[in-house]
This record gives structure tokens, sequence and C-alpha cells, in this order.
């Protein structure tokens, strides 16, 4: 029985690499699958926002290769999907993704992605992925191969959607909205990027813990109270306001708070 496994990486170079070991671990080119946001007509790298990456994707005599890697099926598409944006794709998520862009899925990208095995409130997921710069990268193979396959791309970076999307619930997010824009790379990547940062500053601890002082932090530092002033300055401040406000240790939670300031005044991180 074929089942799909799916991956949502941060950055092509991060799909590139998982479908490089996937093709040297013997799964077969026509088995995977690659989408993500294809560069807008006339787009040059200087009026693109910081941090997007556009995917490429180019026919070639082995198939179709992704950032040089070559050997992928050939079927490169490029479609416009409601609430994503211009995406370029290959392989069966292609087929898949195609449809949707032309109204051909019921359900339009969520039809598509359930149509893969996903269930729908991972459709969801997935689907606003894509629609804040992620790359989705799909294998569609024996299930006796899928714990390899989903391995392989988490080594190389897949996301836990389930978490992800519990992040994305917590700042208010509900579920894709076809009707929606494309978000910037500056916006789309916060969540993305304070995981990250969690992920070396509290191993071992969930990073949704820790979001709500990342937002108190940002919050503050658009305050007409706070705008202008550096962090040295409005630390004890900024510590007032919380410790009358929250019932948690400033102590515990200062790190992040910090980082959502230093976030929204664009301040580089401390050393």
């Amino acid at each position: 029985m074929v089942k799909t496994v799916l991956g949502l990486m941060d950055t092509c170079q991060e799909a590139e690499e998982a479908v490089r070991e996937l093709l040297a671990r013997g799964f077969k080119p026509e088995e995977i699958g690659v989408a993500g946001a294809a560069e807008e007509p006339g787009e040059t790298a200087g009026e693109r926002p910081p941090g997007v990456e556009p995917l490429q994707i180019e026919k070639s005599a082995a198939g179709a290769t992704i950032g040089g890697v070559a050997g992928m099926v050939a079927g490169v598409i490029t479609a416009a999907i409601p609430g994503v944006g211009l995406v370029m794709a290959a392989g069966p998520v292609g087929t898949a993704l195609a449809g949707a862009g032309l109204g051909f899925t019921a359900g339009g990208i969520i039809g598509a992605l359930t149509g893969t095995g996903a269930s729908e409130e991972e459709a969801h997921a997935y689907a606003e992925g894509l629609r804040r710069g992620g790359v989705l990268v799909t294998v569609s193979a024996g299930e006796e191969r899928t714990e390899s396959a989903a391995a392989i791309l988490k080594r190389h970076g897949a996301v836990d959607i389930e978490r992800l999307a519990a992040s994305w619930r917590a700042a208010g997010w509900t579920r894709f909205d076809e009707l929606a824009s494309p978000v910037s790379a500056e916006r789309a990547t916060t969540a993305e990027e304070f995981r990250r940062h969690c992920e070396k500053t509290y191993p071992g601890e969930a990073f949704e813990s820790f979001w709500s002082a990342y937002a108190f932090g940002a919050e503050m530092a658009a305050s007409p109270r706070f705008r202008g002033r550096s962090w040295p300055e409005v630390e004890g401040e900024v510590r007032q306001e919380w410790e009358c406000s929250v019932a948690a240790p400033w102590e515990e939670y200062e790190e992040a708070i910090r980082y959502g300031w230093e976030r929204r005044t664009r301040v580089p991180e401390k050393a």
C-alpha cells in the first residue's frame, strides 16, 4: 500500500538536502515531490522581501532538478494557488497542486493535500506553512518505507507540524484561509525563528511555553511609552510591567521577553 509522508521545511536548502538523501537511499524520482514559492514574473532579488528564497526547479535530461539535485520526476508546474500565491512544484504534489490552482481539485489546496493522505487539520497547517514561505517535500512510497522517509525529512529540518500549528493558534490563527494574502518573510518566519532560537536557548523545552513572553516583549517595544529607547534603559520598567500583570517569574522568562523586544525593534541579539 502506497502512503505519502509530508515534511515542511523552512528553507530551499533543507529541501534540496532532503531530496538528495532520499535519492541516495533508493527512493525513486517519481516518488518524490517538492513545492514552494515561485519567483514572481519580473521580480529581482533586490525587490524581494528579506529572507524570501523562491524555489528553483528546472527540467533536465534526468527529469527535473531542484537547486542542482538531479533525478526528480519531470512535470514541473507553476500555479497560482488561492491564499498561497505563485507556487512551483514537481512530482506527485505538483500534479495535485496544479489541480488546486486551476480549480479542478475539490476544496482547493486543502483537498489536494488531504488527497495525499494528510488529515484535514494537517492539510490546513501544511497549506499555511506554504503560505508563510515554507517548502513542502513529499514522499509517496510503500508503507514499509514510510518510517525511513519520515526520518530523512526530519533529519533535514522538517518541522513538527502539530507544534508549529499550536504556536500559530496561540497567536490567533485558526485555519488556512484561501482569501488571505501570502505574508512577507519578515512576518511569516517569526514563529519559526523563535522556535529555532528556543531550541538553542531552552534545550528540551517546548517553545510554546515561552511564546507569551516573546509576545509581551514585542508588545512593550511597540508601546509609545518605550518606543525609541534601548533595552538597558527600559529593562527595569518592563520587568515591573511583567511582574504586575503576569504570575510567572521574571528570571525564567527574561531572555524570551528581551528577544521579543529586540526582534520588534530590530536590535541584534547579544552575543
